[in-house]
């Protein structure tokens, strides 16, 4: 008998796995990064078919098996692009790209879980475009800032404020905005040392 895992997760990304599964990885609120086989989640009868798609919340439950995690039970939470304007899919996007480029390996990180959840659950609301663009900035910076990334020089620039909570105040909006390109630079150095 195998022991049961349920957990809140991200959906990163999947790809078809055989004739009718999916290979799909998952940032977790309490196992960190997962990949797990969905079996037949390609099928229109699949009861997981709607809960697993790239870039969704969800519950999942999965067992370790003998090749593996395996989803035995997903509940949809919220699927982040599928309803949104491009201009939001286009946010989440890189969101969960800048994610799957940072994060490796599994470990636990609820702080970094919590971040991405309500940051995401907010970037699928309806916010102005140009809003969208700045807080959108705002999460990739917090996120390189929590995950180490972020030179001690480059934190300096930013004002404590941006680490106290997961959503902006009108005061860092303004300030980012008054700042992308140094804030954009900022993201994409620390992007681009991380694979050094």
């Amino acid at each position: 008998m195998y022991e049961v895992y349920g957990t809140e997760a991200i959906t990163l990304s999947t790809t078809p796995s055989g004739e009718s599964d999916l290979y799909a990885t998952f940032y977790t609120k309490e196992y960190g990064r997962i990949g797990a086989i969905v079996p037949a989640a390609r099928k229109e009868s699949s009861k997981h078919r709607y809960a697993i798609q790239d870039h969704a919340l969800t519950s999942i439950r999965f067992i370790l098996g003998k090749r593996g995690y395996r989803i035995i039970g997903t509940s949809p939470e919220a699927q982040l692009t599928l309803y949104g304007s491009i201009d939001v899919q286009k946010s989440v996007m890189r969101i969960i790209s800048i994610v799957n480029t940072l994060i490796h390996g599994q470990e636990q990180d609820q702080k970094l879980f919590s971040l991405l959840d309500s940051s995401l659950r907010r970037l699928s609301e309806k916010i102005e475009k140009e809003q969208r663009t700045i807080y959108e900035l705002f999460v990739l910076v917090r996120l390189v800032e929590h995950l180490g990334y972020l030179t001690q020089s480059s934190a300096q620039d930013v004002p404590e404020s941006f680490f106290s909570n997961n959503i902006p105040s009108e005061l860092d909006l303004l300030h980012i905005e008054k700042n992308k390109t140094l804030y954009t630079e900022m993201v994409n150095k620390s992007v681009f040392e991380s694979q050094l």
